[in-house]
């Protein structure tokens, strides 16, 4: 009878270290695939940060690539008065002619949105009517460093910041 209960009890202790060593394994997987998943998910938010920033000052940069010459390229917060766009502090601002009239694409950040807006000269509009262009943009700085060179900060929602500076050349294409 002492056999059989040691045998007894040698079967439970056969079963019972590896399915405890089983649960163990399978606790440590979980925690490493949960911790996995939050490193993850910080990186692409961070990414994702970093892109519209990017993305914003791109765009900005491109504008400036299509204007054809430096005496087209002011700052709003320059004395800029041709044409009006109320609830705007800050903007880029490129000037076009199109049959015989003038144009300007203010781009600017309005309602946490990098927006951009065409108005004749003289005229008088309103920043919610420009077109949204990226979101999750809560600011953007615009600095005259020179004549023909130019400082654009821009800030996302969560804070984050990066800037360019752009030079016109003499030949007035954007660098």
């Amino acid at each position: 009878m002492n056999n059989q209960s040691m045998s007894g009890r040698g079967r439970s202790a056969n079963i019972l270290f590896p399915m405890a060593l089983f649960f163990a394994f399978a606790i440590s997987a979980l925690v490493v695939v949960l911790f996995a998943a939050s490193v993850y998910k910080n990186t692409v938010e961070s990414s994702t940060q970093n892109d519209t920033i990017k993305t914003a000052l791109s765009y900005l940069l491109e504008k400036l690539h299509n204007t054809d010459s430096a005496d087209t390229v002011f700052l709003l917060d320059d004395k800029f008065d041709d044409a009006i766009v109320e609830g705007i502090d800050e903007a880029l601002v490129l000037k076009t002619n199109y049959n015989d009239a003038s144009y300007y694409t203010f781009i600017y950040v309005y309602d946490e949105s990098l927006c951009e807006l065409l108005a004749k000269e003289g005229s008088s509009v309103s920043a919610s009517a420009g077109t949204k262009i990226l979101s999750s943009i809560s600011k953007l700085e615009t600095e005259t460093l020179s004549d023909d060179l130019f400082k654009f900060t821009c800030y996302d929602t969560s804070g984050n910041s990066a800037s360019q500076i752009v030079y016109l050349r003499s030949d007035n294409a954007a660098v």
